[in-house]
């Protein structure tokens, strides 16, 4: 990986679903369900069409991995 497009993540409270999927400060969200996001704002246009659970693909220490985030 070289130059990754996403949305890196600053924070995440330790008490939401987003924490016990297994997302982490620094993670680089690259998709939500399959679809590209490039910014905050695509993020939430995204998950907020989401009727279930979101797939989140994230990169990650120079590897990149899926995350399934409980929407509650």
């Amino acid at each position: 990986f070289g130059y990754v497009q996403g949305i890196q993540v600053l924070h995440v409270d330790d008490s939401s679903p987003a924490w016990q999927a297994g997302l982490r400060r620094d993670d680089v969200i690259i998709s939500i369900n399959q679809t590209a996001v490039k910014n905050l704002t695509d993020l939430q246009e995204v998950a907020g069409k989401a009727k279930g659970d979101l797939l989140v693909n994230v990169y990650r220490d120079g590897g990149a991995g899926f995350f399934v985030i409980h929407k509650g």
